[in-house]
């Protein structure tokens, strides 16, 4: 047995090594191939983690991988998720690997990541590397090249930048639970391959729907139409990772008005749903919807009680345009399912259409000069403010909260500040406690506390630190639509202190 080990401290003399292993393992043509896709596999892969590792074993990784690229269906996703053995694979890893080899596509790696995270299991390994991949018309590898090199296709072979990813994780020896996760990560990049496919058309959804409000000046003032329109095209330009939209219409139904979905058009993540076109009769709408059709609002935004399961591991967003006719009366809504950017929640309110309008009143509400102590304290809190927040809720909401925010006063005490989400699905709650004593044991109290008091089944938070001697951690709950319960905001607040 070849019990060499992996010594190399650069790139070229360990491809020295590898190319040595697959020509005394491999003759001729299929020795070239391989060594071929070994220069451009192992290009950019840290060395640290093959240092040390037997030579046999990195061999026949880059063996195997090579075979697994051989093929590859048009459209699909090879997963694999298994124990090398000598017998069956000709070398050893003591981790379990998991294998992926897809077209390239945004969002790949951080979703695979993201679904074994979920999991709870330990990721040891992760190297992506897109290539330059020549394939016959049957899908069969005929070449290999980096990203940088120029190709050129010739007849019945086409290029194509390909994902190969590769992850070693806790071992697992269950076959059960090995396959379940294959088909888990299967099903994760099928919901990134359509949001990616259907980005354009939803999208041009997005800039439809802006263009729509231009007929919602009959019923809604106009800078607050001007502020709706240049929030959605803003969220156009790299603001929002857009998942999935469906749209809805109005109609008559047995004398009463409803609105139903328009199923032929889903797009993203909505497409390749079973589920059948829903109709909710006006006195069925929840809180949250009666009370955006009851005024002239022609947007809303909530949470989806579903986290997503592409890029980021959030409860994703929903965007709701009312979609108007030319007389100015609402015939529907356009939703959009998407994450807002990370850039999103650092960027100043101020620059942020519609929320920009919302801190503007909050000041002049305020009767404050903005110039003076009090006033610059408003402005402060609102500019550190949780942006989901500042999107979600409602002006006499927001300002009552800034409000209360703004009379602690940077005093040494605990403060609670509740908003329950219109349609029922989440309670959100901002807590401020002196920074002295806050660490993630006090963040887990509070959460815990809340949780119980209010039957959430689900929390995430983000804690926030400034120069204020509080410290800040906003929890949102997710909760029973159907199982809500009253909550004494002072009573809790006293059982936090």
């Amino acid at each position: 047995m070849d019990i060499s080990l992996v010594t190399a401290d650069n790139v070229s003399t360990f491809q020295d090594q590898l190319n040595s292993a697959i020509g005394d393992r491999l003759k001729g043509k299929t020795a070239e191939a391989v060594q071929a896709f070994a220069q451009t596999y192992y290009e950019h892969y840290p060395l640290d983690e093959l240092d040390g590792r037997r030579l046999s074993d990195i061999y026949g990784s880059c063996f195997a991988w090579w075979n697994y690229c051989r093929t590859l269906p048009t459209g699909l996703a090879k997963v694999r998720v298994f124990n090398p053995n000598l017998e069956e694979d000709g070398w050893l890893c003591g981790h379990t690997v998991i294998a992926v080899l897809q077209k390239d596509m945004p969002f790949v790696v951080d979703s695979i990541r993201m679904e074994i995270n979920r999991r709870n299991i330990a990721i040891h390994t992760v190297n992506s590397r897109v290539l330059n991949v020549l394939r016959n018309e049957d899908g069969e590898l005929q070449s290999v090249a980096s990203i940088e090199a120029k190709t050129k296709a010739s007849k019945g072979n086409t290029w194509g930048k390909e994902s190969l990813v590769y992850l070693e994780i806790n071992l697992h020896t269950d076959e059960a639970e090995l396959s379940e996760l294959a088909e888990s990560l299967r099903s994760v990049l099928d919901d990134v391959d359509v949001v990616v496919e259907d980005y354009k058309p939803m999208a041009a959804a997005l800039t439809a729907a802006s263009q729509n409000l231009a007929y919602a000046e009959k019923g809604v003032t106009a800078d607050t139409v001007k502020e709706s329109r240049e929030f959605l095209d803003w969220l156009c330009n790299g603001h929002f990772t857009l998942m999935g939209y469906s749209e809805y219409e109005f109609f008559e139904n047995k004398g009463e008005r409803a609105l139903r979905e328009i199923e032929k058009k889903r797009l993203g993540i909505f497409k390749p749903s079973s589920k059948e076109a829903s109709t909710t009769t006006l006195d069925d709408f929840n809180p949250g919807m009666a009370s955006f059709h009851l005024k002239p609002h022609s947007l809303a935004f909530s949470k989806s009680s579903v986290r997503s399961r592409v890029h980021r591991q959030a409860y994703s967003d929903y965007v709701v345009a009312k979609r108007y006719n030319a007389k100015g009366e609402v015939i529907g809504e356009s939703r959009f399912l998407g994450l807002y950017t990370s850039p999103v929640y650092t960027l100043s309110p101020i620059k942020i259409p519609l929320i920009r309008q919302k801190v503007a009143q909050v000041i002049e509400r305020s009767n404050i000069d903005p110039s003076s102590y009090y006033g610059k304290v408003i402005r402060q809190v609102l500019e550190t403010f949780p942006r989901d927040e500042l999107l979600q809720s409602s002006n006499n909401e927001l300002f009552d909260t800034v409000m209360g925010v703004s009379k602690i006063n940077e005093r040494h005490m605990v403060r609670l500040f509740v908003r329950r989400d219109p349609y029922g699905k989440f309670v959100n709650c901002i807590v401020y406690v002196p920074r002295d004593v806050f660490d993630s044991s006090v963040r887990r109290h509070i959460q815990d506390l809340i949780s119980q008091k209010i039957n959430a089944t689900e929390c995430e938070f983000t804690t926030h630190f400034s120069e204020s001697i509080l410290a800040r951690v906003h929890l949102v709950f997710k909760v029973d639509p159907g199982n809500l319960v009253d909550i004494d905001v002072k009573r809790l607040e006293a059982s936090i202190v």
